[in-house]
């Protein structure tokens, strides 16, 4: 890399992760940042979406290891022809899930509810303030 943050190297890492895992499945030897400027924003976060639909699209290496664990399930159970590749297939799921609408819908209400909680609790402090400073004046005569 021609240019690195300055930093931890757990920084570091986080900065760079998506950057750092493209060019690990494209093979990219040399200076990174070079590369990086070389595509566009599109076909970078295209490459990432690809990248993580593929952890649930097996391949050659990963059928191998379904059939061995497809082999060895077979053996412990009566039925073995119940066993299938299917059954060994783990399905992964991504860290964070883009949210969808039912979930923003909920989480504006519960934001609404909390501005709305503290900005009556603000107008009645407000409200509070004010009749003990009718009530001081009204004492003092003022």
């Amino acid at each position: 890399m021609s240019y690195v943050r300055r930093g931890t190297p757990q920084k570091t890492c986080r900065a760079y992760r998506n950057q750092l895992k493209l060019a690990s499945h494209l093979k990219i030897q040399g200076p990174l940042l070079d590369y990086l400027k070389s595509i566009t924003h599109r076909e970078f976060t295209t490459w990432l979406d690809w990248l993580d639909e593929q952890w649930n699209e097996p391949d050659r290496t990963d059928y191998y290891l379904m059939r061995i664990a497809q082999r060895v399930h077979q053996g412990w159970v009566k039925t073995a022809r119940s066993i299938t590749l299917k059954t060994e297939k783990v399905e992964f799921q991504p860290k964070h899930q883009k949210p969808t609408a039912d979930s923003i819908r909920s989480a504006t209400a519960i934001s609404k509810a909390v501005w709305s909680m503290r900005l009556s609790a603000a107008r009645d402090a407000m409200q509070k303030r004010k009749t003990q400073d009718e009530a001081r004046r009204k004492k003092h005569g003022k």
